[in-house]
């Protein structure tokens, strides 16, 4: 108990000190995920370790394989605190607009090729 109140204490001191990287200094972003990943190294060693023991097992898709991946994935599509509105903007920019101007295409070509029914 006590090993584990020492790791969320530093946890907590690392991850304060990366926000703190974060928003005092003009790093790039793979190098803020790196400054990241140590807190989350320190307080998710024994679920990562768990994952690779399961893998062994032949259990890849556990409980603890699926949430390594998922927060993984998510610190490298760069959500990091902060960084949503970067996100959603990138996704609205990139498959959102597109989609609707080639739904707007698809919809004047099908309305050139119709006959008007009224």
């Amino acid at each position: 108990m006590k090993k584990k109140l020492i790791r969320i204490i530093l946890t907590a001191v690392l991850l304060a000190g990366a926000w703190l990287v974060e928003h005092f200094t003009a790093l790039p972003m793979w190098q803020v995920l790196l400054v990241y990943l140590v807190p989350y190294l320190v307080i998710s060693y024994d679920v990562l370790g768990e994952a690779v023991e399961g893998i062994m097992e032949g259990d890849p898709f556990d409980e603890n394989f699926l949430m390594s991946i998922a927060t993984i994935g998510a610190l490298l599509i760069g959500f990091l605190p902060g960084a949503e509105p970067q996100f959603i903007e990138g996704v609205f920019r990139d498959v959102v607009l597109p989609v609707r101007r080639t739904l707007s295409s698809i919809m004047r070509k099908i309305r050139r090729a119709t006959p008007s029914l009224s």
